[in-house]
């Protein structure tokens, strides 16, 4: 779509949104699911593309689930799956495209989290589990208000 002035634009607006019985899975690490949530709902949302702007109106997190981890060479278990990225352009040559997204998210509740972090880098190994998680929050801003 054109904007008044011509410059396009493209948007997404999402009224209502939920999804049920999200998982990530490894398949190199055996059964069991390395994080989940059973519901995540999403509502008031605005996108747009071209600014490269978020507005989230809010954000629930049902049960979420998730066991992070560190190796002892010190790997964190989310490195194995990035891919290498180029380096970065020289100064100066930044585009609009180039600019950082900005996302405000007005409403966040989390609850009945499960987070736990298995560290085999310390001296002896290190496990902890948070359960009964609960978070609100409100007036988000990244990475600078909108």
């Amino acid at each position: 779509a054109q904007a008044p002035g011509g410059a396009g634009t493209l948007q997404l607006l999402v009224s209502s949104l939920t999804l049920d019985g999200l998982s990530l899975t490894d398949p190199g690490q055996g059964a069991g699911a390395l994080a989940s949530v059973r519901q995540l709902a999403l509502a008031d949302t605005r996108v747009d593309l071209a600014r490269r702007t978020a507005r989230i109106g809010k954000l629930v997190v049902e049960q979420p689930r998730l066991t992070a981890s560190r190796d002892a060479q010190g790997r964190l278990m989310a490195q194995a799956w990035l891919k290498p990225q180029p380096a970065p352009p020289a100064a100066g040559s930044a585009s609009p495209t180039d600019a950082p997204w900005r996302v405000a998210l007005d409403n966040l509740a989390v609850h009945g989290g499960q987070l736990g972090w298995r560290d085999a880098a310390a001296g002896r190994p290190v496990a902890l589990e948070f359960t009964a998680v609960q978070l609100r929050a409100a007036n988000l801003t990244l990475p600078a208000p909108l």
